[in-house]
């Protein structure tokens, strides 16, 4: 795993470093491990880090916080899991806006940050699940995650990510029997979208991430609700 920690206080960090690596020994996990001091070190360094599995951050960190850091990684990287460790309770609620993996107050114990390091390992890239997108004899790995919708094209269809559209050679009928059990819902028979992607539902039509807007088809509308209902009851975010 590579693992990326921000904080700029002495202290704080190189236990926070040494409590890491006590945590990879612990999980046998080979760890490889990167620290900064500010917030614009690690943004100016982020071709070393951007593959990272995960970020730790202060939320105090000079002319750039811990939370401007967050908002302007999430500009280009929604999936990475971040993790704050600070001293300042004020800023929790701001944390769950870029979807943090958990919010501990300094001082932290091993105990807690060995559950969230746990926590964050298995939200990381290499541990989510993911399809393989077949199309004209070439194959692409598409993590759940990023898809948004999956729209039918004739015998194809067109998946529609956080970043880019893809056509694949499936069917969306072969989608839909893959993907209904992973937290995708059929709002239409043309389109399949991401439940964890809804922000908004009306009677026409869902709102997704990104402003992306899908069609409900008529007599859908109670059947979409309740599988929104049903993701979050059971906890799958």
């Amino acid at each position: 795993m590579k693992l990326i920690l921000c904080d700029d206080e002495k202290n704080a960090r190189l236990w926070a470093e040494q409590a890491i690596k006590n945590w990879a020994i612990e999980r046998e996990d080979d760890i490889d491990l990167i620290a900064y001091t500010s917030a614009e070190a690690m943004l100016f360094n982020k071709d070393a880090w951007a593959d990272g599995d995960g970020l730790i951050l202060d939320i105090e960190l000079g002319n750039m916080n811990g939370m401007q850091l967050a908002k302007e990684i999430r500009k280009s990287d929604v999936n990475i899991p971040i993790l704050f460790v600070t001293g300042y309770e004020r800023f929790v609620f701001e944390g769950y806006d870029v979807g943090a993996v958990s919010y501990l107050l300094k001082p932290v114990s091993e105990v807690k940050l060995f559950e969230s390091l746990d926590r964050l390992k298995t939200m990381s890239t290499k541990n989510r699940e993911f399809i393989l997108i077949e199309w004209r004899n070439a194959l692409e790995k598409v993590y759940l995650t990023d898809i948004l919708y999956i729209e039918s094209d004739r015998h194809n269809s067109l998946i529609q990510t956080i970043k880019k559209r893809l056509t694949a050679s499936n069917g969306i009928g072969q989608f839909e029997a893959e993907l209904t059990e992973k937290g995708f819902c059929l709002t239409h028979r043309s389109y399949l979208v991401n439940i964890a992607r809804i922000r908004k539902i009306t009677k026409t039509v869902v709102v997704l991430d990104n402003d992306y807007e899908v069609p409900i088809a008529r007599g859908k509308w109670a059947y979409v609700n309740q599988k929104y209902l049903d993701f979050y009851r059971k906890g799958k975010l």
